[in-house]
């Protein structure tokens, strides 16, 4: 991979860090303020559990080369509630769509010497 290439991709994990850290801030912050703030704290807090989970499975299926499972992993992690702050969870479904795109590179048709 190139120099710009991975800096792109290390770009692209502080994305999904501030995704989540926008996440759980407006999720704590629901529940600390309860019914006043109008949002449906349990809810949110459950989104960011999603988020946080897809975040570890997509790390570590990156690790790992499995495009196809980083790319379902970021689709979770979109799913952070950052309340106005949308460019983030857009910017990670861009990252998602970056690892379906590499998955259908990696998974073309077989090369001849390989049967």
């Amino acid at each position: 991979m190139t120099q710009s290439g991975t800096r792109l991709v290390q770009l692209g994990w502080w994305v999904v860090l501030a995704t989540l850290a926008v996440g759980w801030s407006t999720s704590l912050e629901a529940f600390v303020e309860g019914p006043a703030t109008g949002a449906d704290a349990p809810v949110l807090l459950g989104l960011s559990v999603i988020a946080t989970a897809g975040a570890v499975v997509a790390a570590a299926a990156r690790r790992r080369g499995q495009h196809w499972l980083v790319a379902l992993a970021l689709v979770l992690v979109a799913l952070s509630p950052t309340v106005f702050v949308y460019p983030l969870n857009l910017a990670v479904l861009g990252l998602a769509f970056a690892e379906l795109a590499a998955a259908l590179g990696c998974c073309g048709s077989p090369s001849p010497g390989s049967r």
